[in-house]
């Protein structure tokens, strides 16, 4: 896949195409452009070892999506050590800073000293209600008693948008205020 990206970095501007999975160029840029942006998010008392270099969404042009939809999308993380057992964690908060969910996949990540390493995750987010939420990431260890600690973590990662599709919640329009972020399935009727 190739996209003409417009890079900008300290004041310097470069229009190219790039194959955004293959460029080393190109992943390096938007690394930095990573770091840059998520350095004042980033939690400095995690331990070091291996960190988020990337979050992309699959399947569409932006982070916006219709209720009912899941949520495809990439992690890219690097190691500075060998790494094993790392789990992802994200917990989904609505724009007034409500938590709403959280969210794990242990034992995802894998990696030898200096390699950076791809996953594709899925999330099913589609009981969310429309409204704007943004996604908090960690990457953690956690042992066989309930302790962990993180590897890395990035306060507001990612804002993302869902909509409402046509004919949710019968076209009535849902307040999160009073009924909450979740629509649960419709009740099934037994006897009538």
């Amino acid at each position: 896949m190739k996209w003409n990206v417009i890079l900008q970095t300290d004041g310097k501007t470069d229009l190219g195409i790039y194959n955004v999975f293959d460029d080393v160029g190109f992943r390096l840029a938007t690394e930095k452009l990573f770091e840059k942006k998520y350095d004042k998010k980033r939690f400095m008392d995690t331990i070091p070892g291996v960190k988020l270099k990337s979050i992309e969404i699959l399947d569409r042009d932006g982070w916006c999506l219709q209720t009912g939809e899941k949520l495809r999308f990439r992690i890219g993380v690097k190691a500075d050590r060998d790494i094993s057992g790392v789990g992802y964690r994200q917990g989904i908060f609505s724009a007034d800073g409500k938590p709403i969910t959280l969210m794990c996949a242990p034992n995802c990540v894998n990696c030898k000293s200096g390699e950076e390493q791809l996953i594709t995750l899925e999330a099913d987010i589609s009981q969310l209600v429309p409204g704007q939420y943004s996604i908090t990431t960690v990457l953690y260890e956690s042992n066989h008693y309930g302790g962990f600690h993180f590897r890395d973590h990035i306060d507001g990662a990612v804002t993302f948008q869902i909509n409402a599709a046509m004919g949710f919640n019968d076209n009535m329009y849902w307040n999160q205020h009073t009924w909450g972020y979740v629509k649960l399935p419709s009740l099934t009727v037994l006897d009538a």
